[in-house]
């Protein structure tokens, strides 16, 4: 993230997209797939800290939820670019940023004090709306927004694909090119997670099909880093100054001291 928060990326508009996702999935990946990971380690459920449980689990599936409402403005973002150029200022420029930003924000806000939290369970190392995922009722809003979601970035996605297409990606610059690319991924990762929760309500699924849920759920809160530093070659020569810098800071050079020579 501070790599990216410098003047030369954020005179870029999807970029200014891009920092917001990346600043809700340091939280979201923190409760979403961290700390699951450290109760598996440490084998911990919801009956040894449930207050704790309710805590993070009011904000396991909003914070998801507006992670994916702002991954759908990066798309409708990129689908304008591609589409109408010259829309893309008009409607996303200046203040009106805070707007794309700002409504996945609102709306991962109304699902924190609307929706129940979702408690932790131990045996598939995720998250559901009760303490024995077989024996619950899933809220019918849970599997609407899913749907919509999945359904939402699946049309993005084909239309963002045609648009290319027809441009031809002779004429695409270098920048949209990465951008597209990291979008896509982020995308792809988000539409297979939601998908797989909405099948999950509708019919039973094998172990092995939950647990591979859950593995996309966790990825796709940590794809964006990941398309950032294999795709992007701009920001991974800005991390890397980053860490070489961080590195010399810490690196002392031994005093040297003379000797005399007879």
């Amino acid at each position: 993230m501070k790599a990216m928060f410098q003047r030369k990326f954020m005179q870029i508009i999807p970029y200014r997209i891009l920092f917001a996702i990346g600043c809700l999935d340091m939280l979201s990946i923190v409760l979403n797939s961290i700390l699951p990971g450290y109760w598996l380690i440490t084998a911990q459920s919801f009956c040894e800290s449930p207050l704790l449980n309710l805590y993070i689990g009011s904000f396991t599936f909003p914070s998801w939820a507006a992670y994916v409402g702002l991954n759908v403005s990066l798309s409708i973002n990129r689908l304008i670019d591609f589409t109408w150029p010259s829309w893309e200022m008009k409607l996303f420029g200046g203040k009106r940023i805070v707007l794309w930003t700002g409504l996945p924000t609102l709306y991962g806000l109304f699902l924190y004090f609307f929706l129940p939290p979702m408690l932790y369970y131990p045996g598939t190392g995720g998250y559901y709306f009760g303490i024995e995922p077989g024996k619950i009722e899933t809220p019918l809003y849970y599997s609407i927004s899913d749907a919509s979601v999945a359904t939402i970035m699946l049309l993005l996605n084909l239309l963002m694909i045609r648009a290319m297409y027809r441009r031809n990606a002779a004429m695409m610059t270098k920048l949209q090119r990465v951008i597209m690319i990291q979008c896509l991924g982020m995308s792809v990762t988000v539409l297979l997670c939601a998908w797989l929760y909405v099948l999950m309500q509708i019919v039973p699924m094998p172990q092995f099909m939950v647990t591979g849920a859950n593995l996309f759920w966790i990825l796709s809160n940590g794809s964006m880093m990941i398309f950032y530093l294999f795709v992007n070659k701009a920001m991974r020569k800005e991390v890397q100054k980053i860490l070489r810098k961080h590195c010399l800071l810490k690196v002392k050079p031994k005093p040297v001291y003379g000797c005399e020579c007879k």
